[in-house]
């Protein structure tokens, strides 16, 4: 009879792949909604200065 294949190391390489992929989204999702904050404050403060001025 045939041995079974070990296929262990493409398993661990693929849950390594999706763990990447999925990190990278969540961190590019942080940058997005830390960018969003800043360009809110911005349009606030413009907003303000105009009604001010």
């Amino acid at each position: 009879m045939e041995e079974t294949l070990n296929t262990m190391s493409y398993l661990i390489a693929g849950y390594a792949v999706i763990f990447g992929v999925t990190l990278g989204y969540i961190v590019s999702l942080i940058v997005r909604t830390h960018n969003l904050r800043q360009d809110e404050g911005l349009l606030l403060s413009l907003d303000q200065g105009e009604d001010e001025g």
